[in-house]
């Protein structure tokens, strides 16, 4: 019997292992683009490249993670996911590469995140189960904000190649930790877990599940354009700051900040029992918008 304490404590750690690579292209983005004189248009390709990677592979992986070991999908991808930030370390020479290199980074985490959640739930039930998705996605934010620091503090001591070079570390140490609590499973077969395609037609048909599914969209372009461009606009409003240079650097702020939406995913959570689901998701979704439209 795996004990689950262990089991769920090893894959988040695994989990935040595997993401340090997450963030490092938007931290180190002001200084990307100076020196490879990127324009704003080809920082956002790259910046976007890694979740069209994702949005690409994820559809494919997770729906193998019925039929294949999902054990399998996440140890190899996580091998991607080393690969590519050890390949932008050694090899990223301008737009081109980086773009390669990002997309392979996005399929890494397509085949990691929600295949790892299915690896930890196969062997969990109960309690501890509901337990393990909540620990599991909120070590999701506990990874962005480590990679922005990390690769803040790194680069600024050794160069951005470095901060990707170790990036490249953690995916390994996440590959043995999994090989250690996560036992093989057995392979379904195929015939078994089939795709019934008009499962999908009865999703489009509901509309609520759709409702959901678009303002989660909508959520999503929010907050990956932030995570995406909160260094390089922090490094932007510094030149209107008088004064002394702050005491943190934007890499760093952007740490805290990632930071921050680990109490907040769990309050939101409670005032939607409380106050309904429907009537939470429209007043935050609103104050956000109002909030960026101030910005």
């Amino acid at each position: 019997m795996l004990n689950p304490v262990r089991l769920i404590g090893a894959m988040c750690v695994a989990e935040v292992l595997g993401m340090l690579g997450f963030s490092t292209f938007p931290a180190l983005l002001p200084r990307l683009m100076s020196e490879w004189n990127l324009s704003n248009t080809d920082a956002g390709w790259i910046n976007a490249i890694f979740f069209a990677g994702y949005l690409t592979a994820v559809i494919l992986l997770v729906s193998l993670t019925d039929r294949v070991d999902p054990r399998r999908i996440y140890l190899l991808c996580m091998a991607f996911s080393g690969l590519a930030s050890l390949g932008f370390s050694l090899l990223a020479q301008g737009f081109w590469t980086a773009l390669l290199l990002r997309t392979l980074a996005g399929i890494g985490l397509a085949g990691t995140y929600m295949p790892g959640l299915k690896a930890l739930t196969d062997h969990i039930e109960g309690a501890a189960q509901s337990r393990a998705v909540s620990f599991y996605t909120a070590s999701f934010g506990v990874g962005t904000s480590l990679s922005f620091y990390l690769s803040g503090k790194i680069a600024a001591w050794q160069g951005w190649r470095m901060a990707f070079g170790i990036a490249a570390l953690g995916p390994p140490l996440a590959i043995g930790l999994a090989w250690l609590v996560l036992p093989a499973q057995q392979l379904v077969t195929a015939s078994s877990a089939r795709v019934l395609w008009r499962d999908f037609y009865k999703v489009f048909r509901n509309r609520w599940a759709m409702g959901y599914t678009l303002a989660y969209a909508c959520h999503n372009f929010e907050l990956f354009g932030f995570r995406s461009w909160i260094v390089a606009f922090l490094t932007f409003s510094l030149q209107f700051q008088a004064g002394d240079a702050p005491p943190l650097s934007p890499p760093t702020l952007a740490a805290i900040v990632m930071l921050l939406s680990l109490p907040s995913s769990v309050i939101g959570n409670e005032m939607a029992v409380r106050f309904g689901r429907r009537r939470v998701v429209v007043i935050v979704m609103l104050t956000s918008a109002l909030l960026a439209g101030t910005l």
